[in-house]
């Protein structure tokens, strides 16, 4: 039988540890880069929460003169009491990060294309080590409400500051065949 209090307690705590990081990162520049002129909010939502899984995303803004954007997200499976990394939905051995990581290049070349977004991808402006590649195995992501996928990235980790925090919904039917348990993404 799972021990879901186990799993309630790491994900309370693992909470806990990204406010107070975020806490320590604005004490930082109130105290010695902007001498108290300075703002932070930190907020969340719940991205699901049915009998199998809570996802909660939490999002931060800086403000010091300009402003810098932060986000984690936390996956607690209620089946196991397990908080979540990408890599746990997949089965071992699947080409995960290659797959997930095709389908955000095609919908940021897509948008890129359509002249609705800018991105670090080739082909552009952008030079070869500053072009999107490939997720990082521990990624950041949610389940949304319809059970999808999304994959989030930080303030200029893949687009210049103007797109904020992409986030891309990954098509169902690529992860069909490598995850670990159907009932988690549809």
């Amino acid at each position: 039988m799972p021990n879901i209090s186990e799993g309630i307690d790491d994900i309370n705590r693992q909470m806990e540890e990204y406010v107070e990081s975020m806490r320590s990162e604005f004490l930082w520049y109130a105290a010695r880069k902007y001498q108290g002129y300075v703002g932070m909010d930190v907020t969340y939502v719940v991205t699901r929460n049915d009998e199998s899984l809570l996802s909660i995303r939490f999002d931060a803004t800086l403000n010091a003169g300009g402003s810098g954007q932060y986000c984690r997200t936390f996956t607690l499976d209620k089946r196991t009491g397990s908080v979540l990394k990408l890599g746990n939905l997949f089965r071992d051995g699947s080409d995960y990060v290659g797959v997930i990581s095709g389908d955000v290049l095609r919908q940021m070349t897509e948008q890129v294309n359509a002249g609705i977004a800018d991105y670090f991808i080739p082909g552009g402006i952008w030079s070869p080590d500053e072009c999107f590649t490939k997720i990082d195995t521990d990624q950041e992501f949610y389940l949304d409400g319809d059970n999808h996928l999304v994959i989030v990235f930080e303030e200029y980790a893949v687009a210049p500051g103007k797109e904020g925090m992409p986030e891309f919904t990954v098509g169902d039917d690529l992860l069909a065949g490598m995850l670990r348990s159907t009932s988690l993404v549809r």
